[in-house]
């Protein structure tokens, strides 16, 4: 593991909290492609989604996609995040929150989410390689 100076890991978390507030805007507003362009295209290792496993990113993005066009609206409201710097490019992110989705003939969800990310950072930027999600009813 990289030894970093506090300066560098408090540059990471930055970075990483930036672009996991991006992330959360480009869900609320059910937008796909802003949202997938946050995973990786070169190092993706696997998303996992309840108990659903997705070791490709065209599968992940294309499960994704399908979840968002069969709802109405939804909203991600942060509660706590998470951030530990690993390496100078790995970055651990958890996260707690709330969420509430609408489907288009009533009905939906409003529970409690959380996130478990990994995120790299490479020649795009920081990107999400692997991540996990759970959720249960409120």
């Amino acid at each position: 593991m990289d030894s970093l100076h506090p300066e560098m890991k408090e540059q990471i978390l930055a970075e990483v909290d930036d672009q996991f507030l991006a992330l959360v805007r480009a869900i609320n507003a059910m937008d796909i492609e802003t949202w997938a362009s946050f995973y990786s295209d070169t190092a993706f290792v696997s998303a996992i989604a309840g108990t659903d496993c997705y070791v490709s990113k065209f599968a992940w993005v294309e499960a994704i996609r399908a979840y968002f066009a069969a709802r109405k609206s939804q909203r991600v409201t942060l509660k706590v995040v998470r951030i530990e710097a690993l390496s100078s490019s790995l970055a651990l992110l958890t996260s707690e929150e709330n969420s509430v989705i609408e489907q288009p003939g009533g009905g939906g969800f409003d529970g409690k989410h959380v996130f478990t990310m990994l995120w790299e950072k490479g020649v795009a930027g920081w990107k999400i390689i692997h991540s996990h999600e759970s959720w249960t009813q409120a």
